[in-house]
């Protein structure tokens, strides 16, 4: 991933936001947390630094949900049909987390690890190659770190 502008919406279209700059890390979610507030097998994350997020149009509002290790996040929603457009940590945090599905050019994006594998659905079928961690990785910023070091030329 490099430097670039991407845009995305909820699914009514009130609410819309643009990111500039470097995404820090895409990955796939698969705790029983994230399926359950999705209604799906897992969640594409897109970690991006924080204040790099912008509404266009309507404004999201937030709505705090604590996460597996306890800590609490506000996930941004379209107040109308309340899609999840993005999460920012309470306090002091280096990123935020778009939920990359409401991006309007997700397809071509394919995630850098999978986390709470221990969590997936039986069905899912892994890519072989990609991290993976039953859990939160050890330690997230040295996983970051790792990605982004094997992406420059």
């Amino acid at each position: 991933m490099s430097e670039s502008r991407m845009t995305g919406a909820c699914l009514c279209g009130a609410v819309a936001y643009e990111f500039s700059g470097e995404p820090i890390m895409l990955y796939a979610c698969h705790c029983a947390d994230c399926q359950t507030a999705t209604g799906s097998a897992f969640v594409l994350a897109l970690r991006v630094p924080a204040g790099t997020i912008r509404p266009t149009r309507g404004q999201p509002k937030p709505y705090v949900r604590a996460r597996a290790d306890g800590r609490k996040r506000n996930i941004l929603r379209c107040p109308e049909c309340l899609t999840a457009l993005w999460s920012e940590q309470l306090g002091p945090s280096d990123y935020a987390t778009i939920y990359a599905g409401t991006l309007d050019s997700s397809p071509a994006l394919q995630p850098e690890v999978h986390i709470w594998t221990d969590d997936a659905q039986p069905w899912i079928v892994l890519p072989q190659g990609v991290p993976r961690f039953p859990r939160n990785p050890p330690d997230m910023d040295a996983l970051t770190r790792t990605l982004q070091s094997a992406r420059k030329p």
